[in-house]
């Protein structure tokens, strides 16, 4: 007695049909391709490190599409991904035919997969999995169902830094002699006593630095500052940087945040050190003399030629005194002198 034929078509299909005859019958029978099998998904981080308890990163949601044409011009199914990576349904396949399957919709905090995977089922219900296009990997475990296995690349972001002079006026066009934002340090640390550096920041004379640090979504950061820059003080802040769900990120104290491109930059100032300068004039022992007259006196930036402050003193009218009162400037930079008219 025979029983069964398994045949293949010239475009690689197979076919099963079941029957039983006894030798030396003729029938007549139609063959068709019915013979299937369970096919599910499951999804998972590429780096687990970044991912695993963050909430930034959510599998849910992601959606992928299952078809018999490379061009997906039809579809023979779908998944969808829940929170645990696995697919919320399995899809019925057919023996003998190759599968394409692609991502259309990414999952939270991931990048979209981009790469198309070719399955192909053989006759007995065993699948082979490859990367049609795209730089993705799967792999396959056979079984009832069969289970495809990708991986999901989570997204991350860039932070630096950028940094200027809180009063432009005082540290005029930098760098110069006596200010100059190169060399200034900041140190970016995983926790609030700064004991856990992640990153160092060393800037230019323009107040730019080449580092970036990458960070995962959903982290938290403080900023300080370790060196300052040439006649700059110390900034004693520290700055809280948060990075969002969506890879923005905010400051707090004062420094601005700028989420405009790749590279996240904390934006903040450095105050210029500056002098406070008294002068007085001797009168001598015939000050009387001099009772109501007043005194004139400019502060000149002598490199660059021009008066930068200027104040007056009047002698007391009683004339008791033997000197002016002093003519006080506050927050005048290095580099200056003072002259009487």
């Amino acid at each position: 007695m025979l029983q069964g034929i398994l045949w293949k078509r010239y475009n690689g299909e197979y076919f099963y049909f079941d029957f039983s005859t006894d030798y030396g019958q003729i029938y007549t029978f139609t063959a068709t391709n019915s013979t299937t099998v369970q096919l599910s998904l499951t999804k998972s981080s590429a780096e687990p490190g970044i991912t695993d308890g963050n909430k930034a990163y959510d599998l849910s949601g992601a959606k992928y599409v299952l078809s018999t044409a490379s061009d997906f011009s039809g579809t023979a199914g779908s998944f969808t991904l829940r929170s645990d990576g696995t697919a919320d349904r399995t899809v019925n396949v057919t023996c003998g035919t190759t599968y394409y399957l692609k991502e259309i919709v990414a999952a939270t905090g991931y990048e979209l997969d981009t790469s198309v995977y070719k399955i192909v089922i053989g006759p007995d219900a065993d699948a082979d999995v490859s990367t049609y296009s795209g730089s993705g990997r799967a792999v396959v475990k056979n079984g009832d169902p069969i289970l495809i296995s990708v991986k999901d690349q989570p997204k991350t972001t860039k932070i630096s830094i950028a940094k200027g002079s809180s009063d432009p006026l005082v540290s005029g066009s930098m760098p110069n002699s006596v200010y100059d934002l190169a060399g200034t340090t900041y140190g970016l640390y995983s926790d609030q006593d700064c004991t856990g550096k992640v990153c160092t920041f060393v800037m230019k004379s323009d107040g730019t630095t080449d580092t970036s640090y990458t960070t995962a979504y959903g982290k938290t950061y403080y900023l300080k500052e370790t060196k300052a820059g040439k006649g700059f003080e110390l900034d004693k802040n520290t700055y809280k940087v948060t990075v969002g769900f969506d890879g923005k990120i905010t400051v707090n104290n004062g420094a601005a945040a700028d989420n405009s491109g790749i590279v996240k930059t904390v934006k903040v100032t450095d105050v210029p050190m500056t002098a406070r300068i008294s002068l007085m004039k001797k009168l001598g022992t015939n000050a009387s003399l001099l009772a109501g007259q007043t005194y004139d006196f400019e502060l000149w930036d002598m490199t660059a030629n021009k008066k930068v402050a200027s104040g007056s003193a009047t002698v007391p009218s009683d004339a008791s005194a033997t000197s002016l009162t002093p003519v006080v400037w506050s927050d005048i930079a290095a580099g200056y002198s003072a002259e009487e008219h």
